[in-house]
């Protein structure tokens, strides 16, 4: 401590190379190799130590190494007093940590420490160099997984990584990513390279992977953004703005590669922004219950509703439901919403105005997110509710998709059984949309079909359709199923379903969604067949 010299084992000599003094060096050159982010902390551990405030020197740093890239370092040490307590050397250990740190253990690739190190120092050291993160996703891995022991998903993971390292130069990094994708760090920037390294990604994957006797066909999604794009500031906005591309990859389906362009830019922002009005109206009472007719075609009246949400604004705008309701899904807000809409509606079938205009049986229809259908106390805490409310439950039916039952067959079709044994009534909403949807003909029990708005515009003008249509209604009156056409909007299109026998019928023809005290003023209980079509 008096010179200020450190004498350091022969094996640094790797580390630092041979432009530093052998084996004698000042601590001065040591400390110009420490990262400046990390210097001052470093100098302050060591003072610390030496003046007795802390008991050893304990600090983790990163050291600049002879080929100018960094590792990550653990220095230990204690010092050593005399007679009087002063600090006149000071030994330890130093441990260079970043195989550990920088390493992921099963495949060898660098992890998602090294890829934040890696453009931190980019966009502090070197922000005119090309520079691209690429992101691979692989949408059916947790399927695949299922079908493989451990050591058989290591297997396959690692050779993935095989097949992606021949992709990359060698001043180019293949990443392992926290959940289980890849990123590609790459040292170029022109579009129609990343376009034909996307293309060349896809192709690696036409063949499957072989592990003993399974054949594994891995699918992709695939995400890129450049350093330099409009906005790319650092580290945490080029990751955010990859994710985001990779996120609409995603939605476009298997094998997508998407570019973060000005379009993905403005969907994200609005996207957050909509999210934001979704919780603020959670918290401060914003979410409305809107009311769309349903009209019994038998008796040419109205026979209950169905319960929409909105989102109502500060300065009463009103956010769709096909803008929030997809950003809802994604944020993990449907399950609060969904919940909300109940305790919204219940009440509205001891309105006495609707009762007053609508008769003392009308029913009410809610749809049920995928979460709710997966909830084993939603059934009797629904039926509590409308206990207190002094409700009969066969005033209630319950509107469910294919895709909330796909989630999880068997428990879906527990819960639905028990709604059914309470006196609810179901209906397959959407139905003519899902590739399987006849199967739940027969699976489920059901009461309504509500037949999707896609084969009801413009039937009358459409021969294919009309067939399609005349089929599911004739199925559905074979299975003493109720049916309900969407989406009327035409009088020629509601002659049309009354011709192939549609029981029920919805649309902006009988009314719009609208809230119950609009209903009150413009949707009166009969009225809408003429005498020809009654």
């Amino acid at each position: 401590l008096a010179t200020g010299d450190i004498l350091v084992s022969e094996r640094w000599r790797t580390h630092l190379g041979d432009d530093v003094p052998w084996p004698v060096l000042t601590f001065e050159d040591w400390l110009s190799r420490v990262h400046e982010d990390d210097r001052r902390g470093f100098q302050l551990a060591v003072e610390s130590h030496l003046s007795g405030e802390s008991s050893n020197l304990h600090y983790e740093y990163r050291l600049r190494t002879a080929n100018g890239r960094y590792r990550i370092m653990v220095c230990r040490g204690i010092c050593q007093r005399d007679g009087q307590g002063q600090p006149i050397r000071l030994s330890g250990t130093q441990s260079d940590l970043t195989e550990r740190k920088y390493l992921d253990p099963i495949t060898g690739l660098p992890n998602i420490e090294f890829l934040q190190s890696e453009l931190n120092e980019h966009f502090r050291n070197d922000t005119s160099a090309p520079l691209t993160l690429m992101l691979v996703a692989i949408p059916n891995r947790s399927a695949l997984t299922l079908r493989l022991t451990h050591p058989e998903t290591v297997l396959a993971r690692r050779m993935v990584v095989d097949r992606l390292r021949t992709l990359i130069s060698p001043d180019e990094h293949l990443i392992m990513m926290p959940d289980i994708s890849f990123a590609l760090l790459l040292r170029r920037e022109d579009t129609r390279e990343l376009e034909a390294l996307a293309e060349h990604i896809r192709s690696l994957f036409e063949e499957p992977l072989i592990i003993d006797e399974h054949r594994l066909w891995i699918s992709m999604v695939m995400s890129s953004v450049t350093a330099h794009e409009p906005g790319i500031e650092n580290a945490e906005s080029l990751l955010g703005a990859a994710r985001i591309a990779l996120r609409h990859a995603r939605q476009t389906g298997l094998g997508t590669y998407q570019t973060y362009a000005r379009e993905i830019r403005q969907s994200s922002e609005t996207r957050i922004q909509i999210e934001q009005h979704l919780r603020t109206a959670l918290r401060h009472d914003g979410i409305r219950v809107y009311l769309q007719p349903l009209v019994d075609f038998r008796r040419g009246q109205v026979s209950g509703f169905e319960a929409l949400s909105r989102i109502e604004l500060p300065d009463g705008a009103l956010v769709p439901p096909g803008q929030f309701i997809p950003v809802a899904e994604e944020s993990g807000l449907i399950r609060p919403l969904s919940d909300r809409m109940i305790d919204l509606s219940l009440p509205l079938l001891n309105d006495p105005a609707l009762l007053e205009r609508y008769g003392q049986d009308f029913q009410l229809a809610i749809n049920l997110s995928p979460t709710q259908l997966h909830d084993p106390q939603l059934p009797r805490s629904l039926a509590r509710k409308l206990e207190a409310l002094s409700v009969n439950p066969r005033r209630m039916k319950i509107e469910i998709t294919e895709s909330s039952v796909m989630a999880s067959p068997a428990l879906a079709l527990s819960l639905i059984r028990q709604f059914r044994d309470m006196g609810m009534r179901i209906a397959l909403d959407d139905f003519g949309t899902g590739y399987s949807s006849l199967s739940y003909l027969r699976s489920l029990p059901l009461d309504v079909i509500k037949i999707d708005r896609s084969l009801v515009s413009g039937i009358h003008q459409d021969e294919e359709k009309r067939a399609i249509l005349e089929m599911i209604i004739s199925l559905c009156e074979r299975l003493e199923l109720q049916t309900v056409a969407e989406g009327i909007e035409e009088e020629a299109e509601l002659g049309c379903v009354l011709g192939l026998g549609a029981t029920n019928g919805q649309g902006y023809l009988f009314g719009r969604p609208m809230t119950a005290a609009e209903l009150l003023r413009r949707v009166p209980l009969s009225g809408f067949l003429t005498p020809a079509m009654s």
